[in-house]
């Protein structure tokens, strides 16, 4: 009795790619550790107390400055100073004051 050998296809485990399916899903893993720890970080983080009044102070001061340029400005029409003076006069008092903080 002779039996004929009959190829039988190999099972799909052993021909899966398991090592690159492992390495894509440890990538994305890691990709998205990465996301939500960044976005917890952005959450978590705030500006330092300093910084904010810093700022809150040069936007008040920066208030300061346009009325008194207003205030000028006015000043100066009156006194007959032509509109283009004016706007070079504004320029260079701007030129003066610049900060880290100006808007």
């Amino acid at each position: 009795m002779t039996q004929t050998f009959k190829a039988r296809p190999p099972p799909q485990s052993t021909t899966e790619k398991l090592y690159e399916k492992n390495l894509q899903e440890q990538k994305e893993k890691s990709e998205r550790i990465r996301r939500e720890s960044k976005e917890r970080l952005r959450e978590s983080q705030q500006p330092f107390e300093f910084w904010l009044k810093a700022k809150e102070d040069e936007k008040q001061r920066h208030r300061e400055q346009m009325a008194e340029i207003d205030r000028v400005k006015k000043e100066l029409s009156l006194y007959g100073v032509s509109e283009q003076r004016i706007k070079k006069i504004e320029k260079g008092a701007w030129e003066e004051v610049k900060t880290d903080f100006t808007l």
